[in-house]
């Protein structure tokens, strides 16, 4: 009986601990709400022609989102973790070219300003926010948009 009496108050206060930390990916997910449209990016090494950036358009609702590149979509769900330093997320993609495929990235949310540094699908999560040559990493900048 006394193990299950701690079993409980120890499930009870891990339980109590953990919410701050789905609070904390709560609130960003929160700030994430919208249409955001990229400002600058970099791939492996190299800056995203600005043809690329203007075509592209990134929108959240809750956990999922919807990213669109000229005339492609991209469908899926977004999994925050606030308590790592750097935030990660993880994607699910649910509709699109990757469909079915997971991706591992770190994120900033700061205002009207968004920053994402993504792995290629599949691949292991970035360290840093950086996409050195060789890396294949994707990292974007993107803003608000204000209809």
């Amino acid at each position: 009986m006394k193990w299950a009496c701690l079993a409980v108050v120890t499930f009870g206060l891990s339980a109590a601990l953990a919410a701050p930390e789905i609070d904390d990916a709560k609130k960003d997910l929160d700030k994430m709400k919208g249409t955001w449209k990229a400002v600058s990016g970099e791939t492996d090494g190299n800056p995203l022609p600005d043809e690329f950036l203007k075509s592209i358009q990134f929108t959240i609702t809750g956990d999922k989102y919807t990213l669109k590149q000229g005339d492609e979509e991209e469908e899926g769900t977004l999994k925050l973790d606030a308590t790592k330093k750097p935030k990660t997320v993880d994607v699910t993609i649910t509709k699109g070219r990757d469909k079915d495929k997971k991706q591992y990235g770190l994120y900033q949310v700061e205002g009207d300003t968004l920053k994402f540094c993504f792995a290629p699908p599949e691949k292991e999560r970035p360290k840093e926010f950086a996409a050195k040559g060789g890396s294949e990493n994707l990292v974007i900048a993107l803003k608000r948009k204000l209809d």
